[in-house]
C-alpha cells in the first residue's frame, strides 16, 4: 500500500530527535506496512497543502492521504516570479523586503480569523472533490492558533457547510488537551516524540 502524507512543519516532525522515524506518518505507514510518502514541509500553507495534495495525487496512485491542515492566517502568494509564503508577524520567511511590505499590508488591511477560516475549508473543498473517489481520504487540523480556537469561526462558514468529510483536531482530538497544556517539543510549539504516537494511535483507530 502507499500513504501520501501532505501537510506542515507538524508533519515534517520539526523538533523532533530522529523526525523520519519518530513522526506519526512513519508509525502510521509501518503499523499498516504501508510505503510512507510524506511531502510535508515546514511553515507552509493551507493553500500549498491543497495544492500539493492534488499535485501528488495526479503523478501517483494513493491508497490512502493523510491531509494536515494547518495555521489559517498562513497563505501562498504567487508573482510572476513565483510562490511566496505568507505568514502572520514573523518576518524570516519573506525573500526581499518587497515581499515582507506586501505581507505587512494584507495582515493589517486585508485579513480578518473569518477570512482565514473560510480560506481553509475552501481548501478542503477543494481537496475532497480533487482526489479521486476511490481513495480514502483522512484529514487532521491543527488546533493551536486564535482562529482554531473559537469554534463560532468555524459555525459561521460557508466553506465548512460545502465539505463532507470529517475533520480531527490534533490537540482536542488526538491528544486530549488544549494547545500548550501538554507535553509539547523544546520550542513548545510541536508535538514531541510521545505526542507523535498518541497522534498515530488516534488514526490508527478512528481515522481509517
Amino acid at each position: 500500500m502507499e500513504f501520501l502524507f501532505v501537510g506542515c512543519s507538524i508533519t515534517w516532525g520539526d523538533e523532533l530527535e530522529d523526525r523520519l522515524n519518530e513522526r506519526y506518518s512513519k508509525l502510521v505507514s509501518d503499523a499498516c506496512g504501508a510505503n510512507e510518502n510524506n511531502v510535508a514541509e515546514m511553515a507552509q500553507s493551507n493553500d500549498w497543502i491543497a495544492r500539493r495534495t492534488v499535485e501528488e495525487t495526479r503523478k501517483k496512485k494513493y491508497d490512502r492521504v493523510y491531509v494536515q491542515l494547518t495555521m489559517p492566517s498562513r497563505l501562498e502568494y504567487f508573482t510572476n516570479t513565483g510562490a511566496y509564503r505568507f505568514k502572520k508577524s514573523q518576518k524570516h520567511i519573506w525573500k526581499d523586503r518587497v515581499h515582507w511590505s506586501h505581507g505587512r499590508a494584507y495582515y493589517k488591511r486585508v485579513y480578518t480569523m473569518q477570512h482565514g477560516v473560510e480560506n481553509m475549508y475552501k481548501n478542503k473543498f477543494l481537496i475532497e472533490n480533487a482526489v479521486d473517489f476511490r481513495t480514502q481520504l483522512v484529514f487532521l487540523s491543527a488546533d493551536c492558533c486564535p482562529e482554531n480556537y473559537d469554534m463560532r469561526l468555524h459555525d459561521r462558514s460557508h466553506w465548512k457547510r460545502l465539505c463532507k468529510m470529517k475533520q480531527h483536531w490534533i490537540w482536542k482530538d488526538m491528544l486530549g488537551h488544549a494547545f500548550k497544556e501538554g507535553p509539547l517539543g523544546q520550542d513548545e510549539t510541536h508535538p514531541n516524540k510521545p505526542s507523535h504516537q498518541k497522534i498515530a494511535d488516534y488514526l490508527l483507530k478512528h481515522g481509517e
